[in-house]
């Protein structure tokens, strides 16, 4: 009995061996690992197009619900709500703080410890994001998305690009910060593809001549053709196109 007690021992302490050492290989297999919601790609997008477009490879994982939250290859700090950035043994949540870490990793636009020009660049991603939060909310809304369009110069998206385009003007550069894209450009682009899905190409009336030239640039780049093939999904829900 004692010997197959050690015996059983013995392969459950094999068995968890090789369940890490699965765990090891899955994780370092890419340098990145992205866990994100398949049909809500927006949150991901910015995410996937900083990483294309500094040549980088990465894997997309569908997240796990239980017994734990996105628990698969999540090795680091814990992260409870998808998209989730995985980087060896680092971990990563919030879309935000991601593209945060990823454009100062790979000196997006600028490298440079000056605390102010970070700080700002903070400010405008969560900028960015703050219409994002609210076109998701109102998505499904045909007439507050008709308000939105109608207001005119009062309206809240009018107020928004004002803000986004004074605040690129005041670097007088190509993209927002420098003359190459930093994660700010990254999330904007990803906030105007949604604009264009939810509200149609109406949106672009209240945008200045100078948001509609950089927003074609950036979706000329190479990472924008490359992430178009490669997405799973719309960048947002089907139900949030424009009703004919």
């Amino acid at each position: 009995r004692k010997r197959k007690r050690k015996r059983k021992r013995k392969r459950k302490r094999e068995e968890k061996d090789q369940q890490k050492e699965r765990k090891k290989r899955i994780i370092m297999a890419t340098p990145f690992q992205i866990i994100y919601h398949k049909t809500l790609t927006f949150r991901a997008a910015p995410i996937q197009m900083i990483l294309l477009h500094v040549g980088q490879s990465f894997e997309m994982i569908e997240p796990t619900w239980h017994p734990d939250r996105c628990l698969q290859n999540n090795p680091g700090y814990p992260a409870f709500a998808p998209p989730v950035l995985v980087e060896g043994s680092f971990t990563l949540g919030q879309t935000n703080a991601i593209v945060h870490y990823l454009g100062r990793k790979f000196h997006l636009g600028f490298n440079s410890n000056d605390v102010q020009l970070l700080a700002t660049t903070q400010q405008l991603v969560n900028d960015v994001g703050d219409l994002g939060s609210e076109l998701f909310k109102i998505g499904k809304d045909a007439e507050e998305k008709k308000k939105w369009l109608s207001e005119g110069e009062d309206s809240r998206l009018h107020k928004w690009l004002v803000h986004l385009d004074k605040a690129q003007q005041i670097n007088g550069k190509k993209y927002f910060q420098c003359d190459e894209p930093t994660e700010v450009d990254f999330s904007a682009v990803v906030a105007f593809d949604c604009l264009d899905y939810s509200l149609g190409e109406g949106w672009r009336e209240l945008a200045s001549e100078g948001q509609r030239n950089w927003y074609k640039d950036m979706t000329n780049l190479p990472f924008y053709e490359a992430y178009t093939k490669q997405a799973t999904a719309p960048i947002l829900f089907e139900s949030y196109k424009p009703k004919e």
